[in-house]
């Protein structure tokens, strides 16, 4: 098929960790992408349950779960050490990435659900259209069902709001607001290797927000989109990791912006007593 073959290949790379829950899932959703030209490289990050044997099950043909699907795009890599000076994150993707053969690729996270038969196909034309260097885009989440998600999530779009975190800020080459959605974000290959591929943010915790910074000072053309149920993440039901989420997305913005921190404090605390005040 002379269309197919004009189509960039597409790598997508899913570093994983004790993702049993999600992962099998997340790789299904993938393999049921209608993009012709792909492959999926995922790499286990020496989980502890049993994510590496859910992964290597979904390549056995025996699998009814997997009858029809191209199972033999699936690479499966398993790590079992990390160096000191690297993050697990960051080690896992990379080796995605030295494992891969991809024109452009396409960082994926093993607790989402890619819905959309054709978002890959529809992220690559539109990177393609808008001459775009990184495309990365916001899932959508799931339905609330615990107690603490309806109660914190909320909150969490308020902060959302007054921080600027998901804004459109991302889009202006004038602005330094700069980060990635590691469950989703589009790279052409030479552009990651122009940036020095993980191991310039190789120590990051925050490695898809390190990684946006040096893009955008780079000066590259990066978009940021939203993938309105074309993708979701799953909310948290633990509080404990809902605030340590919250902490590793909000903290680099405070320590950034203090005079903007305490106008936004000012803000709320205005908002939530003047309706007491006679």
């Amino acid at each position: 098929n002379v269309l197919e073959e004009n189509l960039a290949f597409v790598s997508i790379i899913v570093p994983t960790r004790n993702e049993e829950d999600y992962v099998e899932r997340c790789l299904l959703s993938l393999l049921r992408q209608d993009y012709p030209n792909f492959e999926i490289v995922a790499v286990d990050d020496n989980s502890s349950d049993t994510t590496l044997d859910i992964m290597e099950d979904i390549k056995n043909k025996n699998n009814r779960k997997t009858i029809g699907l191209p199972v033999d795009k699936l690479k499966i890599l398993s790590l079992k050490y990390k160096p000191d000076k690297w993050t697990g994150k960051t080690w896992a993707s990379e080796n995605g990435y030295l494992h891969s053969r991809g024109t452009i690729l396409l960082f994926a996270d093993a607790d989402t659900n890619y819905v959309s038969r054709d978002l890959i196909r529809k992220a690559v034309s539109y990177m393609q259209k808008e001459n775009l260097d990184v495309l990365t885009g916001i899932p959508s989440s799931e339905k609330l069902n615990g107690f603490w998600s309806k109660i914190l999530m909320p909150a969490w779009d308020f902060i959302n709001i007054l921080f600027k975190v998901g804004s459109a800020d991302v889009n202006d080459p004038k602005s330094k607001v700069a980060y990635l959605m590691g469950s989703f974000f589009l790279i052409k290959r030479q552009t990651f290797v122009n940036l020095g591929t993980f191991e310039s943010v190789h120590d990051a915790i925050q490695e898809d927000k390190a990684l946006g910074v040096v893009i955008k000072k780079g000066g590259y053309k990066m978009k940021l989109v939203a993938l309105k149920e074309m993708a979701y993440t799953p909310c948290s039901e633990e509080v404990k990791a809902f605030w340590h989420g919250m902490g590793r997305t909000v903290a680099p913005l405070i320590l950034k912006n203090k005079f903007k921190v305490i106008l936004n404090l000012l803000v709320i605390f205005f908002a939530c007593t003047l309706p007491f005040i006679n």
